[in-house]
């Protein structure tokens, strides 16, 4: 139980136009059919006096989420980290964004 504590998750997501940047201690299937569950939001402890604010945005509307549920589609990468790494959002030129491929459905 220690060592998944101890796991950190850095999980990159599209949402409304903007790559999300974020990191979290536990990311599973949701019971909600096509969805991730991203757990228990991580942010960085400031060294410094001067305080990102995108990272204090993204601080601000996750500090009271339990759960947030990301459609499976809309994620991009999420990776094992050692460390903690300064959350953020940036904008996206839609260039890296793809839709997920659907098959189309005969005509009736």
């Amino acid at each position: 139980m220690a060592e998944s504590q101890e796991r950190v998750y850095r999980v990159l997501f599209h949402n409304q136009g903007k790559i999300f940047d974020v990191f979290v201690r536990s990311v599973g299937r949701a019971e909600l059919f096509g969805f991730l569950e991203l757990e228990d939001f991580v942010f960085s402890n400031p060294t410094s006096v001067v305080i990102d604010p995108t990272e204090d945005k993204l601080r601000n509307e996750f500090d009271s989420v339990k759960r947030v549920f990301i459609p499976i589609a809309n994620v991009e990468r999420i990776d094992e980290v050692n460390e903690v790494g300064e959350a953020k959002i940036t904008e996206s030129d839609g260039t890296q964004i793809h839709q997920f491929p659907t098959p189309e459905r005969p005509k009736r």
